[in-house]
């Protein structure tokens, strides 16, 4: 394929949106077991029940959305900055060494709306708190999983234009601040599957996910650069965090 045609035919900003069925979410205990820190065996009987329960509760309340946007992209290595349409971005070194033979970037949003924070909230403050603990960490489980299927459609659509893409990157990780979020997410349709951002960049629903995937013919999936990012708390960590004096 001709890198310059397939650029064309590929970035044509038009967004992809759409809904998930529940079946195409991977939310099992194990997922969520991950999500509170434990190993699926390790998890205590209490919390094991709770989540158990929250994993049939929290079905109705899934509305899962995707969008992604396909546009073209210029990566600066000397200054860590991605350009999209006008619009810079400030990445840092991490997201850059992911991105830096990218031709375009996939701009993605996904949530999984807000009923599930909600009832989680509710049983909170009735004083169920374990109930509303382990529901709360099925819808985090929920996102992340929208946001695993928004990777694998935007990865076959690479694929089947010729391309090849990165792993997926979102502001708040990798040293890429979370105020960044608002340049994303004014590169989309209003309110994108119906998201918003507070003026400190958060979004609601709470349980959404933003971020790019870097797109072109000469792209890799990397491992993610865990031993050198000081985020301790990330819990996409693959790696202890780097020794420090």
């Amino acid at each position: 394929m001709n890198t310059k045609s397939g650029l064309a035919d590929f970035v044509d900003g038009r967004p992809r949106e759409r809904r998930l069925d529940h079946a195409e979410l991977t939310i099992n205990l194990a997922c969520v077991a991950r999500e509170l820190g434990y190993t699926d065996g390790l998890m205590p009987e209490p919390i094991r029940a709770a989540v158990e329960t929250a994993l049939t509760n929290a079905t109705p309340l899934i509305n899962a959305r995707t969008l992604w946007l396909p546009l073209p992209c210029q990566v600066d290595s000397h200054v860590n900055t991605m350009t999209v349409a006008d619009t810079t971005f400030a990445v840092g070194k991490m997201v850059r060494a992911h991105l830096h033979r990218a031709s375009a970037v996939a701009l993605f949003v996904v949530t999984i709306g807000p009923a599930v924070e909600e009832q989680a909230r509710a049983m909170m403050k009735d004083g169920r708190m374990m109930e509303g603990y382990a529901l709360d960490a099925v819808g985090s489980s929920a996102a992340e999983a929208s946001a695993d299927s928004v990777e694998a459609d935007i990865r076959a659509a690479a694929q089947a234009a010729g391309w090849k893409a990165t792993n997926r990157l979102s502001p708040g990780y990798c040293a890429w601040a979370t105020a960044e979020q608002q340049k994303l997410i004014g590169l989309l349709p209003d309110e994108p599957c119906g998201i918003r951002l507070s003026k400190s960049s958060l979004m609601w629903p709470i349980k959404s996910v933003s971020g790019v995937i870097g797109l072109g013919p000469d792209v890799k999936h990397l491992d993610y650069m865990c031993s050198t990012c000081d985020l301790i708390a990330c819990h996409k960590r693959r790696s202890p965090p780097p020794a420090t004096a």
